[in-house]
């Protein structure tokens, strides 16, 4: 059975144009793997998806932390623990795929699919009105 590729929706769009980029470039990355692991490539592909998703959140973290970080309303120090452990969840994924091989990419799938679900529909939305309001 193919999985299915993301396409960018109306219920990800927070109307700030720096993350709405950032965010049509994570389902970017994320189709990648998916196209990878429609096409039985995972072996010849994850270290490729990995850099890409490291350089991309890494670059991506932190403009939305040098966003945010002016509005004392917005819960930044969570904010900060939640880019960290994404950074480290992401690495031991890619620790375990040099260790135990393609069976990861699944996981690592499941795992995006969840960040992006649950990191631009609801926690992105609760710090994001303060740019909407005060930056545009």
């Amino acid at each position: 059975m193919k999985l299915s590729k993301h396409i960018w929706k109306d219920e990800y769009e927070l109307k700030v144009q720096i993350l709405d980029d950032q965010h049509k470039k994570f389902i970017t990355i994320i189709n990648l793997l998916v196209d990878t692991i429609n096409k039985k490539n995972v072996k010849n592909n994850m270290p490729q998806i990995f850099f890409k998703l490291m350089n991309h959140v890494e670059n991506y973290f932190l403009q939305e932390e040098i966003l945010l970080k002016k509005y004392p309303e917005c819960d930044f120090e969570n904010l900060q623990k939640d880019h960290l452990y994404f950074i480290n969840r992401i690495a031991k994924f890619q620790n375990d795929f040099n260790e135990k091989g393609p069976n990861i990419a699944s996981k690592l799938l499941e795992f995006l699919n969840y960040w992006l679900s649950d990191r631009i529909k609801t926690y992105n939305k609760n710090n994001i009105v303060y740019l909407q309001e005060n930056d545009n």
